[in-house]
This record gives structure tokens, sequence and C-alpha cells, in this order.
């Protein structure tokens, strides 16, 4: 198992970030979980019951939006890192 601070940790869980945001079935599920959270802060009545429900249902929509900013970040520092690891072979080449 790879260090997760080594630079070839950083590109594989990138890689691995970059296969997850692409795949079908978890965009399915996000776009699902983000819709029924919505509808549960929209749903909720206004009352103690209904803020609880609010702050759930605002909470998880937040959840989710913060796993798809890792998942991107993830992949952004991935990349730059591969193109500094190649911009250095190249410099190292010539």
């Amino acid at each position: 198992m790879l260090s997760l601070q080594t630079p070839e940790a950083v590109i594989q869980r990138g890689h691995d970030a970059r296969a997850l945001i692409a795949h079908p079935t978890f965009l399915n599920v996000v776009d699902e979980l983000s819709h029924y959270h919505l509808a549960g802060i929209v749903a909720a009545p206004p009352n103690e019951s209904g803020r609880e429900a609010r702050d759930y249902h605002h909470l998880m929509h937040y959840a989710l939006n913060e796993i798809a900013a890792e998942l991107s970040q993830r992949v952004q520092t991935a990349d730059e890192l591969l193109l500094k690891t190649k911009q250095s072979e190249e410099l190292d080449d010539e």
C-alpha cells in the first residue's frame, strides 16, 4: 500500500476520484440524494420539527457538495502533480 503523501499516492487518488466522478451510477446516486434532500428542505413545515428536518436535509446536502468538491480537488491536485512530474522529467532529459 502506498503512503498517503507520496506523489504516486496523490496521483492514484486523483485517478480513482476521476473514475468515481465519471461513473454513471455514482452521478445518479448523488443526483438522486441531492434532489431528495432539497425536497426535504422545501417540504419541511414551518415549526420546530420542520426546522430540525430542514437542518438535517441542509447538512446532508452540504455533505454531498463537500464530497463532490473533495473528489474534484483530488483530480485537480493529481493533474497538477502529474504535469509537474512530466515537466521535471523533460527538463532532466535535456
